[in-house]
């Protein structure tokens, strides 16, 4: 009898649950029902706004996505009673200093070009020329300095051709000019600045002393022109570490430089072209094929001016 009670009340379990589900199924038959005949009215009734279809006679024009905006890296600075660009920090930090320090902006200019000849001597520095343009507030007027370079009468144009042996073109004193930066820096110095030389030279002196942070730039550069700076012991005494290149974030130190600095910071440019200085470059030079002589040394002219 229990048995048979227990079939009966799972029967009814069963039939109830079919009926649930049927009046589910109706409901939401219903309800899609619904909703289509509203969807189907609010797209066929037309509305108090629209036109009639036969006035619209043009077509319209396809949309087209705008383009991606271009993904500029930016960095902005501010300043309030001056500022300082640089390609390191460490030089622009100079320039800023003797900014603070009283000077103007030609005497910031070549503490920031000597400290940058420290910092990133691959593409700055004593041994480079240059053009330098500098306007003058109080009167109006802009004055261009040009402190190019000049070859010795030595030098041709063979000695610039790509036709030599890839494996020693560029390498030597073979294309070696005579530099114009110095006499470049002493002349915007005499005109515009207001410090002596001596003063202007000496924080990146101190700079080479101390060190400072190798950059990514000269990392790179360091590790490119590792195999050649090999091949010149003086060289890689100054530029490597026991042979192998800086890597970025080491402390480099050019105590040399230091004292070259100080020295053209006491005597001027022309211990540069025809003192000690001089003499040591163009002897270094002729044991690598260099055409650079004291007399095409001493023989520089004072760079052109222009108002």
């Amino acid at each position: 009898m229990k048995k048979i009670n227990r079939i009966t009340a799972a029967l009814l379990a069963l039939v109830m649950i079919l009926s649930l589900g049927a009046c589910g199924a109706k409901q939401e038959s219903s309800e899609n029902a619904a909703s289509s005949e509203k969807t189907e009215a609010s797209t066929t009734a037309p509305t108090e706004t629209e036109q009639p279809s036969e006035a619209t006679t043009e077509p319209s024009e396809p949309e087209t996505e705008a383009p991606e905006p271009a993904v500029v890296y930016e960095k902005t600075a501010t300043g309030y009673n001056g500022m300082v660009a640089a390609a390191d920090p460490a030089a622009a930090q100079i320039g800023i200093d003797m900014l603070k320090a009283g000077g103007n902006a030609m005497d910031a200019a070549i503490a920031t070009a000597f400290a940058l000849g420290f910092v990133e001597n691959a593409a700055s520095g004593i041994g480079g020329s240059g053009l330098l343009m500098y306007y003058d507030a109080s009167t109006g007027k802009t004055t261009a300095i040009d402190y190019y370079y000049q070859c010795p009468a030595a030098m041709s144009l063979s000695d610039f051709s790509s036709d030599k042996d890839p494996k020693t073109y560029g390498m030597g004193g073979v294309q070696a000019i005579v530099p114009g930066f110095v006499a470049g820096m002493e002349t915007a110095c005499e005109m515009f600045g207001t410090k002596s030389f001596a003063e202007l030279i000496e924080p990146a002196a101190q700079l080479a002393e101390t060190g400072a942070p190798v950059s990514a730039f000269m990392a790179e550069t360091y590790m490119n022109a590792n195999a050649k700076m090999l091949l010149y012991p003086e060289t890689a005494r100054v530029f490597t570490v026991d042979g192998f290149p800086y890597f970025e974030g080491e402390i480099f130190r050019n105590p040399d430089l230091a004292k070259t600095y100080r020295l053209i910071g006491e005597k001027g440019s022309e211990v540069f072209y025809k003192g000690k200085i001089a003499e040591e470059i163009v002897s270094s030079l002729r044991k690598t094929g260099g055409k650079v002589t004291m007399g095409a040394a001493t023989a520089s002219s004072p760079p052109r001016t222009a108002i």
